[in-house]
């Protein structure tokens, strides 16, 4: 569907990359509507899945997400928290936040981190949804130590993404 949305754009408006015909953009289009699922294969999947039980995930040890993917990156504490996610509170989903700033600064650096992360949470039998570089909060992010938080103010340092 996306595909199909985005050949009828105007081609001034398209977002394809510039290698990509038009044609190939059908062709791709054309296969995935031939391995898409139908309804019924999609609901027996659907019903063979657990009931989804978790939460949004930022570790204890960080005030916003900027935190969590930088230096300061607890993988000790992320292994303690994902294992009573799963073990003791019968999780089996999270749901966690990344920054563009933190990729942007290094790739190369965000993406082990976040390899390692994921590498934790499969351990764990988690399955987590990544949130690609949300924006809202705190309007001047940055890079480097993150304030404290305030007391009593739910995600108080919660940084958006520009």
């Amino acid at each position: 569907v996306f595909i199909l949305i985005l050949y009828l754009l105007p081609q001034s408006t398209r977002l394809t990359d510039s290698d990509v015909s038009i044609e190939t953009e059908l062709e791709l289009n054309a296969d995935a509507l031939k391995s898409r699922w139908p309804a019924e294969r999609a609901q027996l999947w659907y019903a063979s899945q657990p009931w989804l039980l978790g939460a949004n995930y930022l570790p204890s040890t960080s005030v916003n997400v900027l935190e969590m993917w930088q230096d300061k990156f607890d993988e000790i504490t992320i292994k303690r928290e994902l294992q009573w996610a799963n073990n003791r509170l019968r999780m089996n989903t999270l749901r966690v936040f990344l920054h563009v700033l933190v990729w942007m600064e290094d790739s190369s650096q965000f993406f082990k981190r976040l390899d390692t992360f994921l590498d934790i949470a499969e351990k764990n039998n988690l399955k987590i949804m990544l949130v690609l570089f949300d924006e809202c909060w705190n309007a001047d992010p940055h890079l480097g130590e993150q304030p404290e938080p305030i007391p009593g103010v739910h995600n108080s340092q919660w940084v958006r993404c520009p």
